[in-house]
């Protein structure tokens, strides 16, 4: 019974990794507003359908292009909107969705050689809300890492702080609560200047 079940989960494994096609874009930082080239290899010779989502933090627009095939690949071109900050796509080879073994495919914006301002903040709410668009499972946890990784590319980017404090108090009343005293105490310490300050 072990070797059966052994040989099944085997099986489910190889076909999952075929299931994963190769993915590439560029240019391989774009910028918001710049015009990329998708590419995406199925891992088997079948029919491919990708859809894209561009978002400026909570609010997804699709985007307007066709996938062509050429050569065993599909490739697309597209101009994001100025205001984007992050893109994602939702890809089904052969009538099964690939969903890049649970990441995505995904591009960030970038600005001055670092994520656009608001790109990660974008992530987390795909993490949350709009993966399912891509075969991808709502998790809070990548949610909350990109939000993270947006405070330390713009330690500016208040809601990006606040999201982080919001979130940590859900998942630990005590910790998070114990956090948001911190950032009180370090505005405190500072000076509440102007009147965003409050």
């Amino acid at each position: 019974m072990k070797n059966i079940l052994t040989a099944a989960f085997t099986v489910l494994l190889s076909i999952a990794a075929l299931a994963q096609g190769e993915f590439t874009f560029s240019p391989e930082k774009p910028k918001p507003g710049d015009e990329i080239t998708i590419s995406y290899k199925p891992a088997a010779v079948v029919p491919v359908k990708i859809s894209g989502y561009e978002l400026k933090g909570p609010v997804m627009k699709d985007l307007d292009f066709e996938a062509k095939r050429t050569a065993g690949k599909y490739t697309a071109t597209f101009k994001t909107d100025t205001s984007s900050a992050f893109v994602f796509f939702a890809v089904t080879a052969g009538g099964a969705p690939d969903n890049n073994q649970g990441n995505g495919y995904t591009i960030e914006l970038y600005e001055n050689g670092k994520p656009r301002e608001g790109a990660n903040v974008s992530r987390s709410f795909f993490f949350q809300y709009y993966g399912e668009e891509a075969g991808i499972q709502n998790d809070k946890e990548r949610a909350l890492a990109a939000l993270e990784r947006e405070v330390q590319f713009h330690p500016g980017n208040r809601s990006a702080k606040v999201g982080v404090l919001r979130m940590k108090l859900a998942d630990d009343k005590d910790k998070g609560n114990a956090l948001i005293q911190e950032e009180i105490d370090a505005f405190k310490a500072v000076g509440l200047k102007t009147e965003a300050d409050y």
